[in-house]
């Protein structure tokens, strides 16, 4: 049997799809885990969707210090974790028995700003934290001839990967196993990815794995000095992130630029015209926006009682508008990708058109385009709308009206 591990379960059942050679894959159930079973070339196959990460990283309770064997971190199930702190730091026996100190370490469990320049260097284990994925995982792992790891082609999905690897390599240590690299759920894509498999890069994991030792020391540190900070009486539970931090940084200051704006009164000045026999498009001054009162009462006398218009110039202009990303999830991504002919330029075109149609209908994607108050950087902007065809250089009827 050959077993496939993917990042998620739909990714596991979209990938059963493309490959089985046998009809309509079986779905089927390894405890409470969904696994799916189909034949290729005369195997069985089983693909296993994990959850994202499977282990989590996390720090002893308690960190010791013996004079043979040095500092040391103690986990739950009594195991030595060898950790490096520097000589800056004290030693037992230390000068009081307050907590977090120990009589042999420190309990770096408790949050007591004391034990904050441990923690920093203390050691980290990995913890399950899809215990019931896990025991799936390992029950089809005896029973396979060789793994295939098809997480994701980024360096989380290498670590999620290598994470899944070690727990299969724990109760299978001999099985042959091999990696799918693929970015798109397409059967040309996959069945490239199946056909030329390669080995898992390590080293691209262990990038992974140190930004999760980063996110962990930072936050940690950061958050219990914080919280800690509350019982002076400077207010609530604080929290520290290394993304959550900047973020807040950035919104805070958007914030400040918002409450700063002072908005100001403006006259635009539009009408609409129509060619023969051609729909009716929106036609504006030259000056977008007037911000005297005055002027623009003069600039509107001028076409007060025109009835045609001369077309004296046409400028054609081709423009690309290209989705955001927070429109591009897994879900609409596997959806475009796996429907039959589906093109990418197709799909963009499609996806585009999504796009400027929420933008259009969504309350908080608009914005006033008559008289009313200018927007501050970073408010909502105009939706994109479809220029029409300007007609040939002709007189033309025409009706200017003010907005005000």
């Amino acid at each position: 049997m050959i077993l496939v591990v993917t990042e998620k379960n739909d990714a596991a059942q979209q990938i059963a799809r493309l490959l089985s050679e046998s009809g309509k894959p079986k779905a089927d159930k390894v405890y409470n885990t969904p696994i799916y079973r189909f034949r290729k070339g005369g195997d069985d196959w089983v693909t296993i969707g994990l959850r994202g990460h499977i282990m989590q990283p996390d720090f002893p309770p308690e960190l010791k210090f013996d004079s043979q064997e040095g500092w040391y971190g103690l986990t739950t199930e009594g195991e030595h974790l060898p950790a490096d702190v520097p000589d800056g730091l004290a030693r037992p026996p230390f000068s009081t028995k307050r907590k977090p100190f120990l009589a042999d370490g420190v309990d770096i469990k408790g949050w007591k700003i004391p034990s904050l320049p441990y923690l920093v260097w203390a050691p980290i284990e990995k913890l399950p934290a899809e215990k019931e994925i896990i025991r799936s995982l390992r029950n089809l792992a005896k029973k396979a001839d060789s793994v295939i790891i098809g997480t994701d082609f980024d360096r989380e999905g290498e670590l999620i990967g290598s994470d899944a690897l070690k727990q299969i390599l724990s109760v299978a240590p001999n099985v042959k196993v091999s990696r799918a690299r693929y970015s798109a759920f397409t059967k040309a894509e996959i069945d490239h990815a199946f056909d030329n498999l390669v080995a898992l890069d390590q080293d691209l994991a262990d990038a992974g794995e140190s930004r999760q030792h980063i996110d962990l020391i930072w936050g940690a540190v950061l958050t219990r000095y914080l919280t800690c900070v509350r019982f002076g009486g400077l207010g609530n539970t604080r929290s520290a992130g290394r993304v959550q931090t900047p973020t807040l940084a950035l919104v805070v200051e958007r914030e400040r630029e918002r409450m700063a704006f002072v908005p100001e009164d403006y006259w635009v000045l539009s009408g609409e015209a129509a060619h023969a026999g051609s729909d009716p498009f929106r036609i504006t001054h030259a000056t977008a926006r007037f911000s005297d009162h005055d002027a623009a009462e003069k600039a509107y006398g001028h076409v007060r009682d025109a009835k045609t218009a001369t077309v004296r110039a046409v400028t054609r202009k081709t423009r690309r508008a290209w989705p955001s990303r927070s429109t591009w999830t897994a879900s609409s991504r596997t959806r475009a990708w796996t429907t039959p002919s589906t093109r990418r330029r197709s799909t963009c075109a499609s996806a585009c058109a999504r796009f400027r149609r929420y933008r259009s209908l969504h309350p908080r994607a608009r914005r006033f385009s008559a008289r009313g108050r200018s927007t501050p950087r970073g408010a909502s902007r105009r939706p994109p709308t479809t220029r029409p065809s300007i007609p040939p250089p002709q007189p033309a009827p025409t009706s200017c009206s003010r907005q005000s």
